[in-house]
Formats: structure tokens, C-alpha cells, sequence
């Protein structure tokens, strides 16, 4: 007979409180095997616990609003984001047509892949947000295509976007292009490549350029510690000539890269050919930026000295041309928080692809979520958090079926080895003490 106890791994921080901060130690999400979880639950452990001690003493979270009303994904697409964010920050939705003042409402709105257009009026809250100290965390896509589409028929054209942010971004300092970036440096997706004897189709992996892996190679504390990140349909930036404005370049594709632009139609049948290497001549795109500085508002020398009274008077708050200093960060990929589904529809953990190189059954994981993270710290000015949650531990561990193999003879060696040593050491102790005294 025998028993078994589950043990999940956690702990409870107390302050001047009845009431404790329960702490996880257990990085158990979705689509991650055993080994890896016990491997960030190590590495996450110093983070996770000073988190749960400055909860404690600052009791009031900083507010994160997602932007809603323009077309973004169902939530169960933010899902494992969303998630992440409730455990550090108070996380709520915000719809524009709906309130006047977003400063008001929260520190820092995300913005993910809006697929409407932005009114004026709507563009004018957003640029009082910035010019009174909100953060923005942009991640919008320039053109349309859509995974859902392909997966219902092989091919599709692709078309751009009229989000209407064009002159607001490039008054910020960075400009949203309207392409489509190809990489070969990218994940791949199983196509069919022929039947079995039996009649099953035959899947095999073919790289997907329209997948980009980016792998950060800036000395940013955003980018510590992260090794590489997976985008899907993503687009390019370019900076804007702005000298009160700091860019720093987080994210960009490798040296073998090309852009192709609207309308495109997107074929993933030609992607069982050998891709053309000596079209992909670009190197190094843009696709995540940071920006620090003043920013100028969008609406400067635009307001009529009326609306700039009712503004002031009414609504009580006054239109400002200029922020203080104030960041924002903006992603050319609207898909870089969303989560895929493993069986059922259940969310699986931010970072997760479910086919790799090796095996198109087998998925690969990567690092978009503790990138989305280091922004959002960065910009709420929680710089700490970053580098305890970037601290790696690779633990050591046991091939579990070469153990079960391999398991008598390593008993035998173990038990064996430190006799014969013994019986060694005493013969040479025994010869020498025999030389030794045979000569007096």
C-alpha cells in the first residue's frame, strides 16, 4: 500500500496585515513540460517573491487599461496576458467614446490590434493622455492578413489597414509602415506533402517566412534576458527625425529579410518551394521601438482659443501642446499578445507555437511574454522588476529514461568503486609499511 499528497508549492506574505499576499512558486502554465516549468519556477522565484513583498507595501497598484471599441480581439485571445498583468497591476478595459480624461482612469493604456479607424476626437484623448504623462503601449498591424483566413483556405490577399494614426505616430517619432515583413530566420507550419501506403496524409515543416523570430541583440534593459520572440504578420517601423525624442530599437529582423507590400496575396502552398535567399537583401527592420522625451501634441497651433476655454473651464482639463518627460513603446505586430489554444479551446501559456523544425507535433516556446512585461515595467518605472525576473537558472536534470536503463549499472559502480578503492589503499599501505621496516 501506498499514498500519494499533492504538493503545490506556493507561500503567503504578511505586513501589518490579517490579510497575506498568496505567492505561486509553481510556474505551471499551459503548454509547458514538467521540466521547463521546474526550471522557470527556480528562475522566477527571487522575482516572484520580491513582487509579493512590494505588493504588500505599496498596496495601491499602478492601473493598466486595454483598449476596447476599435475592433481588438475577444479577451480569450489576451487571455494568458491578461492574466499575467492582474498579478502585479490593477487591470481594467477602457473605451474611448466613453470617457473624456484617460489619465483619470489609468497609468497606462494597451492598445492591441485595433482594426478600425480612429476618429479625431478619439486621437485627441489619446494625445492628452501622452501630453499629461500616460504611457501607451502600442502593438498594431498595417495590413490584414489574418491566420484564421488561411487555415479556412490556402491563399488570401492582403490588404492594409486605415487605422488613421499615421500623423499621431509620426508626430511621436516613428512611423508605421505599410508592409508585410518575410524573414527566414522563422518558425514553420506542417503542409501535406504526400499519402501513406495506409492513406493518411503526410505532414512535414516547412519554414513560414511570414512567422519572423526576432532575437534582440540591444544592450536595453528591456531586452535582458530575453533570447527570442515569436511575431505573426508582422510589419516594420521606421523612425522619425525628431531631436527631443530618444529611439531605441528593441526588436528587428535578422540580415536575411525582405518586405513585400499591399495588395499582397499570401499562398502558404508556395511555401513548399525553397525560398529565393537573394530576394531577402533587407537586414536589421525595425519592428519594436521605444520613445523617450517631450513629445509635441498632435493638436498644437490646432486648438481654437474656444475649445481650448471649454477644455479648460467645462471639462477641466487644459490643453496642453507639450508632455514632460513621458515614453511610450510601439510594436508592428498586432498579434504579439495573443495566446494560441490547445485541446478544447483552452489558452495556452503567452509565447507558446505548437510545431517546431524538429517535429511538427512538438511546439516551441518563446519569450513574448516576459518581453510585454520588461515594457510595461520599464514604462511604469519599475526597472527592478526586470532584472530579478530576468535572472536564468538552468537546473541540471536527469534523463529520466536513461535513469530507468542505465539505473543497475550505476548501483553496481556505486557500490563496487569505494571497496576496491578501500582494498587498493589498504594493499599500498600494507606494501609500504613492508618496505619500510625491512629495512631496519
Amino acid at each position: 500500500n501506498y499514498s500519494q499528497k499533492l504538493v503545490i508549492p506556493g507561500a503567503l506574505i504578511f505586513y501589518r496585515s490579517e490579510t497575506g499576499v498568496p505567492i505561486n512558486l509553481l510556474n505551471n502554465e499551459s503548454g509547458l513540460n514538467s521540466q521547463l516549468a521546474l526550471n522557470n519556477s527556480e528562475a522566477q522565484l527571487e522575482y516572484k517573491i520580491s513582487s509579493g513583498i512590494k505588493a504588500q507595501l505599496s498596496p495601491f497598484r499602478k492601473r493598466i487599461s486595454l483598449l476596447q471599441g476599435q475592433g481588438e480581439p475577444d479577451f480569450i485571445y489576451l487571455y494568458d496576458f491578461i492574466k499575467t498583468l492582474t498579478a502585479f497591476y490593477q487591470v481594467d478595459t477602457l473605451r474611448l467614446e466613453k470617457i473624456v480624461d484617460i489619465k483619470k482612469k489609468t497609468d497606462l493604456l494597451v492598445i492591441a490590434q485595433p482594426k478600425t479607424a480612429f476618429s479625431e476626437q478619439e486621437k485627441f484623448k489619446l494625445d492628452q493622455f501622452v501630453m499629461n504623462g500616460g504611457k501607451i503601449l502600442w502593438m498594431l498591424d498595417a495590413m490584414n492578413p489574418s491566420l484564421d483566413s488561411l487555415i479556412q483556405k490556402p491563399a488570401m490577399l492582403a490588404l492594409n489597414y486605415e487605422l488613421n494614426l499615421e500623423d499621431q505616430l509620426f508626430t511621436y517619432g516613428v512611423r508605421l509602415n505599410n508592409d508585410l515583413l518575410m524573414d527566414l530566420v522563422c518558425n514553420p507550419v506542417p503542409l501535406s506533402v504526400n499519402s501513406s501506403s495506409s492513406g493518411e496524409m503526410q505532414f512535414k515543416s516547412f519554414p513560414c517566412p511570414y512567422f519572423p523570430v526576432l532575437v534582440p541583440d540591444s544592450k536595453h534593459l528591456i531586452d535582458y534576458s530575453i533570447e527570442s520572440v515569436k511575431t505573426t504578420f508582422a510589419g516594420t517601423l521606421d523612425t522619425v527625425a525628431k531631436k527631443e525624442i530618444r529611439k531605441t530599437v528593441l526588436l528587428h529582423s535578422s540580415e536575411l529579410s525582405r518586405l513585400v507590400f499591399s495588395p499582397w496575396v499570401i499562398d502558404f502552398r508556395e511555401l513548399h518551394k525553397e525560398p529565393d535567399q537573394s530576394t531577402y537583401t533587407k537586414r536589421n527592420l525595425p519592428v519594436a521601438v521605444l520613445l523617450e522625451g517631450k513629445f509635441s501634441s498632435l493638436y498644437k497651433n490646432r486648438v481654437t482659443d474656444e475649445m481650448a476655454s471649454i477644455l479648460r473651464d467645462s471639462l477641466k482639463t487644459p490643453f496642453k501642446e507639450i508632455s514632460g518627460e513621458n515614453s511610450m513603446i510601439v510594436i508592428a505586430d498586432g498579434d504579439f499578445a495573443i495566446n494560441e489554444f490547445g485541446k478544447g479551446g483552452v489558452p495556452m501559456s503567452l509565447g507558446y507555437y505548437r510545431y517546431s523544425y524538429e517535429d511538427y507535433r512538438k511546439p516551441s516556446y518563446f519569450e513574448n511574454k516576459k518581453f510585454l512585461l520588461n515594457c510595461i515595467d520599464y514604462l511604469l518605472g519599475n526597472s527592478a522588476n526586470i532584472e530579478t525576473r530576468g535572472k536564468q537558472v538552468r537546473l541540471r536534470l536527469l534523463d529520466a529514461s536513461k535513469t530507468k536503463a542505465e539505473k543497475t549499472k550505476w548501483q553496481m559502480i556505486n557500490l563496487s568503486v569505494p571497496v576496491i578503492l578501500m582494498i587498493l589503499f589498504g594493499a599500498i599501505y600494507f606494501i609500504i609499511r613492508i618496505r619500510r621496516f625491512s629495512k631496519l
